[in-house]
């Protein structure tokens, strides 16, 4: 329940990036949060046991809060949109077509995450919290796509292996 309500605090932190994202302060602080429940709700969800549809919040929960940072990066810093969305295709996979199957009770079983794919969170999350502080790196910003594309393939191979 604990981890739930953690995950749920994204959701409600990404919306409140949108409208204090012009606010370096204040924007560094919800993202700085919000990483810090997400690392914290799978310790408590490992400690106190999960729920059944943990998982899914969880993961949607993750989606929301990264796309709402991403859109404000777009409007209120130097984040293109091309890179946006390219940085989006983790999101949009992990949290929109790997769900399908479990939401539609197609599988009894919601995905579990790999490791690579907690990695390119960090590092998005980094990324995001760079260019607030206006250290926007072009590298840094290439890693975090390249990385955040290859999760997305990753992914769709991992539970699509025969498509």
């Amino acid at each position: 329940m604990i981890a739930n309500l953690l995950s749920l605090s994204r959701v409600i932190l990404g919306i409140l990036f949108l409208f204090v994202a012009s606010n370096k302060f204040l924007a560094l602080f919800v993202i700085i949060i919000g990483g810090l429940t997400d690392a914290f709700d799978g310790f408590f969800a490992r400690k106190y046991g999960k729920t059944k549809h943990g998982s899914l919040i969880d993961a949607g929960a993750d989606r929301i809060f990264s796309l709402s940072i991403i859109i404000g990066l777009v409007f209120h810093y130097q984040l293109s949109i091309l890179y946006g969305i390219l940085m989006s295709t983790r999101d949009i996979v992990t949290g929109i077509i790997l769900p399908l199957p479990y939401i539609f009770k197609k599988i009894k079983t919601f995905p579990k995450t790999s490791i690579f794919n907690k990695v390119t969170a960090w590092i998005i999350t980094l990324s995001f919290i760079f260019i607030v502080l206006d250290f926007y790196s072009k590298l840094f910003i290439f890693i975090a796509v390249c990385t955040s594309i290859l999760v997305a393939i990753y992914s769709l191979k991992l539970y699509f292996p025969n498509s």
